[in-house]
């Protein structure tokens, strides 16, 4: 069982690793992180892939996911306190958890500095971060200043790009989410909070028990939408000034699955689904980190990706490029998110870049 300290406490995080690349001496390294209900299992399919594109994989589980050491109830507390400088501490806490994870991983594994040939970067360590867990990715770039210089500057010659997997349109409060799951969540954005109406999440529905609530997430979340081409269309704008209205684009979209296919998860044997999923930490931790103070999380978007001071003392040289699937292939030989390898390696055009951070 491969454990990480990240405090002096003795917390740690449970991770996997698919290990050195043996046909080469220099190549890159990809931690994944997991979203809320699933743990670091949900990559394996992964793995192969990235190994023939000499890509290491590592696959962390977060607090309260499987093997890692869960929240104290004091945690618990502040984190549903409404207290907004206490939930910026405690948010700033899992961004040092993260950070002390990539450099204690990086040391022991002595894994190769970003350098350059033939052209292109070499080496070093890429985050990729799905879903809900985006939140860490704009809180280590956003609020990476309150970490000691020395992280910083050793994990500068190390961090490649932070990759936002899943992000739907970078807008703050225009952003456009279809009634369909928004991936990753409004949280990433610092958006406030979205109402039952606006668009349906289990996780919100005030007519399901907790219970019930777990059980229909993993039908809702990897379900087909078909959407009208205008608000598809809309996925591609680059320009701001083009972008319709909310109201225009909600008219758009449906909030149905399609029938076909069918939800991808039930197509899954019990068997997989227990082992990537892990329901208990929802309620528990999961579920109420999105729902920090909006306030906060916006403060780490902005600052993560348009504040000038910021991005040019923490980790200046991470590119931060956005790789989206408007619709997962369901290939066996094509893994989900196979598209994150293909961002590092630069042969795919990633939805956006956001350039250096």
């Amino acid at each position: 069982m491969s454990l990480a300290p990240v405090d002096d406490k003795g917390t740690h995080l449970y991770y996997e690793d698919s290990g050195p690349i043996a046909s080469a001496e220099v190549y890159e390294t990809l931690v994944l992180f997991h979203g809320i209900y699933f743990n670091g299992a949900i990559f394996q399919r992964l793995v192969p892939y990235a190994r023939e594109k000499n890509i290491r994989i590592v696959r962390p589980n977060l607090r309260d996911s499987r093997g890692s050491t869960p929240f104290s109830q004091p945690e618990l507390d502040v984190l549903r306190s409404g207290d907004k400088d206490a939930q910026k501490e405690f948010l700033i806490q899992r961004t040092t958890e993260v950070a002390k994870f990539l450099r204690w991983f990086i040391e022991k594994e002595k894994i190769p500095k970003i350098s350059e040939s033939q052209g292109r970067r070499v080496g070093g360590i890429s985050i990729a971060n799905w879903s809900a867990s985006g939140c860490l990715a704009t809180s280590l770039l956003g609020f990476g200043a309150s970490l000691p210089s020395s992280t910083r500057e050793f994990l500068g010659d190390y961090l490649r790009s932070v990759i936002l997997y899943g992000m739907y349109i970078l807008l703050f409060e225009e952003v456009h989410t279809s009634k369909s799951p928004p991936d990753p969540p409004f949280a990433v954005l610092g958006l406030k909070p979205l109402t039952i109406d606006e668009c349906y999440l289990p996780f919100i529905d005030p007519t399901l028990s907790n219970e019930e609530k777990v059980n229909r997430f993993p039908e809702w979340v990897t379900s087909y939408y078909t959407h009208s081409p205008s608000a598809l269309s809309s996925f591609c704008i680059q320009n701001y000034d083009e972008l319709p209205t909310r109201e225009e684009f909600l008219e758009g979209v449906t909030s149905t699955g399609d029938s076909e296919p069918a939800p991808s998860l039930l197509r899954t044997s019990t068997e997989i689904l227990k082992e990537v999923g892990d329901p208990e930490g929802v309620f528990r931790s999961h579920n109420p980190m999105l729902f920090i103070n909006s306030e906060i999380r916006a403060e780490a978007f902005e600052k993560a990706l348009f504040d000038d001071e910021t991005t040019s003392k923490v980790f200046p040289n991470v590119e931060v490029p956005v790789v989206e699937n408007l619709e997962a292939s369901e290939g066996e030989g094509w893994p989900d998110c196979s598209a994150v390898v293909d961002a590092i390696l630069g042969k795919n055009e990633p939805c956006a870049s956001l350039g250096s951070a």
